[in-house]
């Protein structure tokens, strides 16, 4: 079996830069996310796993809104922009592509 290494290939590779941008969320997702928190605060779970249950439903209202049933806006099509417009992150990169394309 042959195994070639990364800086073997190719010796010039400039260095990863990583970038961390805060991106804000819809109002779609903070009523998602408020209803979440003020459902958790009134059951009181004492396990760990039912925070941790919370957590994951949190990420999943931060990343986008059609992860939870009946958000999706009746009619609406498959592949529409509804789909970019409900979540901020996808805002973003939507505006971010177009700039590298343009670019």
């Amino acid at each position: 079996m042959l195994r070639r290494i990364k800086k073997e290939v190719e010796k010039n590779m400039p260095p990863k830069v990583e970038v961390h941008v805060t991106v804000g969320i819809t109002e779609q997702q903070k009523s998602i996310y408020r209803q979440l928190l003020k459902k958790s605060t009134i059951e009181k779970g004492t396990s760990v796993s039912f925070y941790k249950n919370i957590i994951i439903q949190l990420r999943k209202a931060v990343n986008h809104p059609y992860l939870f049933d009946g958000q999706e806006p009746e009619g609406a099509d498959e592949f529409g922009e509804h789909i970019i417009k409900a979540s901020g992150k996808l805002i973003f990169l939507d505006k971010l592509l177009a700039k590298v394309k343009k670019d």
